[in-house]
């Protein structure tokens, strides 16, 4: 519960992603990628990835990627029954800095035209404040994203083992980090 002092000022909030939205065209160059994908769900199948900062691809971060590629709507291992793909609409990386390792660009290539790579800026600051980690910008970029264009929002070590369609009608859906733990849900 929040505490009066604590309430959410959502004119704060659309003061900051407009001050976010001001510094360049990204936001312009994202919404024209995003209006070709509009969705009858409130959630649009879209998946967003943000990385900052030049780092290497590795060989968890290659099998996240493919499994939001090819997350499953229906998979039933019978002769008589088919297999059934359902791919996101877009995969967009948000990045300053593209991988350039061979699994990178095996990814690429099994994602054709379904990846987006939009140039983004890391924040500086949200409120006021200075954003030293990358972490940190990683964090206010999503949320940015998230509330202004919608989608799903994935971390790249993260596995999809199921569809996410059903998390697609909601308003939204946020995942609850547990260090001792796998995440799983039915």
């Amino acid at each position: 519960n929040l505490e009066k002092s604590e309430e959410i000022d959502e004119n704060l909030i659309k003061e900051e992603l407009y001050r976010l939205s001001s510094t360049s065209n990204e936001d312009e160059i994202l919404e024209e990628v995003m209006g070709e994908y509009s969705s009858s769900e409130k959630i649009p199948n879209v998946m967003h990835f943000v990385s900052f900062g030049c780092r290497s691809f590795k060989p968890y971060n290659f099998l996240s990627w493919v499994s939001a590629f090819l997350f499953r709507k229906h998979f039933q291992v019978s002769i008589d029954q088919n297999i059934s793909l359902e791919k996101p609409d877009l995969i967009i990386l948000h990045t300053d800095c593209s991988p350039q390792t061979s699994l990178w660009h095996k990814f690429e290539e099994l994602a054709g035209d379904k990846l987006k790579i939009l140039p983004r800026t890391p924040p500086n600051s949200i409120w006021g404040k200075e954003l030293t980690s990358v972490e940190h910008q990683s964090d206010i970029t999503r949320l940015h994203i998230l509330l202004k264009f919608g989608g799903i929002y994935l971390d790249d070590d993260v596995l999809i083992l199921k569809s996410l369609d059903e998390l697609r009608s909601k308003e939204i859906v946020l995942g609850e980090e547990n260090y001792d733990a796998l995440g799983m849900s039915d």
